[in-house]
């Protein structure tokens, strides 16, 4: 028991300071030692408002306060309802509020993360339902599949190579038969000049003949 009880005007303004403060009806009625009832008068005085609206301030009030309790994961659930003055009904409600909304803020994360592949991710949903897949099936094929993502890389990598070397081959043909049509002309060039030099040599030869010819003839007559 206090030594120097509060007199009325102190206890309205510790309700009202500690009521400043949000805590509690429970935490209020502990600290100043009056009832939950006194606490509404002392409020609706200095507060304003009607009962309903009160009640309805307090319990938006004690759910904030437990959100805030199942956030920090400090107590538990019992814990929670005899700080809060809330009943079981209310506590596991709270707490069931308090998944969802965390349930919200991961969807919320990983929206924002697919929000451009959404497509991808529900063909991918409506193929696990149509072929009886569980998420831990679809990890283990995730996992089965990395060495044909690496073999998949690699002929990527190597069908470029071959391509590459095909496209070099097409190049070097067409230059080599550059060069055969280039040595076609030159032949034709080189007979066209050669021709003239042979049809001269051939006609001198013919001449050599037709005299040697001559003169074998008139020889048996050279001594007449």
């Amino acid at each position: 028991m206090d030594e120097f009880p509060l007199t009325r005007e102190e206890k309205e303004k510790s309700v009202c300071s500690l009521y400043r403060q949000g805590k509690s009806i429970r935490e209020i009625s502990k600290a100043v030692h009056i009832s939950f009832s006194d606490i509404g008068s002392i409020k609706r005085k200095y507060f304003g408002g009607d009962e309903a609206q009160e009640k309805q301030t307090w319990r938006l009030s004690k759910q904030g306060k437990g959100l805030k309790l199942f956030q920090e994961g400090k107590k538990s659930n019992l814990e929670t309802a005899i700080e809060l003055g809330l009943s079981a009904t209310e506590t596991i409600e709270l707490q069931k509020q308090y998944r969802q909304l965390i349930n919200d803020d991961n969807f919320s994360k990983v929206y924002e993360e697919i929000k451009n592949d959404i497509p991808i991710f529900v063909e991918l949903y409506e193929k696990m339902k149509e072929e009886g897949l569980d998420s831990d099936k679809v990890v283990e094929a995730v996992e089965s599949a990395e060495p044909l993502t690496f073999i998949s890389y690699e002929k990527t990598k190597l069908s470029r190579e071959v391509a590459a070397l095909k496209e070099e081959v097409n190049i070097l043909t067409q230059h080599k038969d550059a060069l055969m049509q280039e040595v076609g002309a030159l032949r034709e060039e080189k007979n066209k000049l050669i021709s003239p030099v042979r049809r001269r040599r051939l006609s001198s030869y013919q001449r050599n003949l037709q005299q040697q010819a001559y003169s074998t003839v008139e020889l048996p007559f050279s001594n007449y």
